[in-house]
C-alpha cells in the first residue's frame, strides 16, 4: 500500500538463525511476537510499532497421516482449532 519494495538480501528457514543475524545487527525480521518473548524482556531485540499497518495474514494447515485413525489428543487438537479459525480454516 506504502509503495515500499523490500530489499530482501536473505530468507531463513530458522527462526534461531534469524534471531540471531538480527541481534548481529545483519537487518531486521518479521516473525511471530511470540517467538521473540525472551529477547524482548532481556533487550537483546526490539520491537517496532506497526499499529497503523494491517495486520499480516497467513494461511495455516493442519496435517495429519491419511487412513490412520486419530487419537482423542490429535481430534481434541483439530477440534480446538476449529473452533478458535472456524471460518478460515476447512476441516474434514
Amino acid at each position: 500500500k506504502a509503495n515500499v519494495i523490500p530489499n530482501v538480501a536473505m530468507e531463513l528457514d530458522s527462526l534461531e538463525a534469524t534471531k540471531r543475524m538480527v541481534e548481529e545487527g545483519l537487518g531486521v525480521a518479521l516473525v511471530p511476537e511470540v517467538t521473540i518473548r525472551r529477547e524482548l524482556e532481556t533487550g537483546a531485540l526490539v520491537q517496532v510499532g506497526l499499529s497503523d499497518v494491517e495486520p499480516i495474514r497467513r494461511r495455516i494447515a493442519l496435517q495429519y497421516r491419511r487412513n490412520r485413525k486419530r487419537s482423542r489428543a490429535v481430534q481434541a487438537f483439530i477440534d480446538t482449532l476449529a473452533e478458535i479459525y472456524s471460518a478460515r480454516l476447512p476441516v474434514s
